[in-house]
């Protein structure tokens, strides 16, 4: 609260700005996030990839770190789909080339999981024809499935080339 007391955060999604508000007047954590359609953007999902270098952490932690800022089941899969990816690259050094395929059985049925399991339909696509596709957005319907379909470019591609074709997406 410190830093958003000082005006020292920017580019924060209106769903993290509107929890802030509330609690810098006394709100309950549980109680300030976004809830609705509205809610279903990207900030839990960015959020949450630091959890996933602890080797055991329950859903409900999950959840709870999600509805800080976003109470909506889409904003909280797109959260678990980052939190299975990085945990399954890291901990288990798995290829991210099968997380794709792996990570949906996880997921709870969501427009989410919808479109990641459509994606892997597109797996011989460059980034930017997936993007093309499927315009990546704020919403975590169109950013989680994209990131991870991104993601799994390392094993063939550089950082760098990787980066330039996201960016030329826009979104």
């Amino acid at each position: 609260m410190h830093w958003f007391n000082k005006k020292m955060l920017t580019g924060l999604g209106s769903s993290t700005l509107q929890a802030l508000q509330g609690l810098q007047v006394g709100g309950h954590w549980a109680l300030v996030g976004r809830q609705g359609e509205f809610a279903a953007g990207n900030g839990a999902a960015m959020r949450i990839a630091p959890l996933a270098f602890i080797e055991k952490i329950d859903r409900t932690t999950i959840r709870d770190v999600c509805r800080i800022t976003h109470k909506n089941d889409e904003a909280y899969c797109g959260a678990l789909i980052i939190y299975y990816a990085v945990n399954w690259s890291f901990l288990k050094k798995d290829s991210l080339k099968n997380l794709v395929k792996k990570i949906p059985d996880e997921i709870p049925d969501t427009l989410v999981k919808d479109r990641l399991l459509h994606i892997t339909e597109y797996q011989n696509l460059s980034i930017y024809e997936l993007g093309k596709k499927f315009k990546p957005t704020g919403h975590v319907v169109d950013s989680v499935p994209f990131a991870v379909f991104a993601a799994q470019k390392i094993e063939n591609q550089s950082i760098k080339s990787i980066f330039a074709e996201i960016i030329k997406c826009g979104g």
